[in-house]
């Protein structure tokens, strides 16, 4: 089964439970379920916001997405009038409903996140950067740090970027976000 899970900012991925799952397995997962799923090089929690997309469905979230089935991956039109086959389906595995366990850790997960928000903003101030310090996500296994950002230009945060893997030893990721008046 294919499925739609969110995260922070609005962010959305397309994920599939193998239909021989043996942990957990027997379990039904539905919309608004914490899940744990595959991510960039770890695991991460999001919460189900589709449990009935279909293959054919697929191509239009892609689309929507900026990542449709074309040969770019990103149609010019935003729009795919190429159906997504099987093999142009790329989701990321689903591993199972998150455990009461997983679940007890999300307020230190959230905690952890603000004082990375807050520290950021302070860092983005010494430097004078023309960018404002939205939000910040900790992957859920801490590997990966994503700092939401609004800017009217391009920002050079190399040095920002820097600055955060010392404190936070992890990998920082910048993710540019449309402002109020870019939308």
């Amino acid at each position: 089964p294919l499925y739609i899970v969110g995260f922070k900012q609005g962010r959305t991925d397309l994920f599939f439970r193998p239909l021989d799952s043996t942990s957990r397995g027997s379990e039904t997962i539905r919309i608004d379920d914490l899940v744990i799923v595959e991510a960039d090089r770890g695991k991460d929690i999001g919460r189900v916001v589709n449990d009935s997309i279909t293959v054919d469905q697929v191509g239009s979230f892609l689309s929507s997405q900026g990542a449709g089935p074309s040969s770019s991956g990103h149609p010019a039109s935003g729009k795919s009038n190429t159906p997504a086959t099987r093999s142009s389906i790329n989701p990321k595995r689903l591993y199972s409903k998150a455990s009461l366990a997983d679940t007890s850790l999300l307020a230190s997960k959230a905690s952890d996140e603000e004082k990375a928000l807050m520290m950021c903003i302070q860092k983005v101030q010494q430097r004078n950067l023309p960018m404002r310090v939205i939000s910040a996500e900790l992957q859920w296994d801490r590997r990966k740090l994503t700092f939401y950002y609004i800017a009217g230009s391009r920002v050079d945060f190399r040095a920002l970027v820097a600055d955060l893997f010392k404190i936070w030893k992890v990998r920082i990721y910048m993710s540019q976000i449309p402002g109020p008046d870019q939308e």
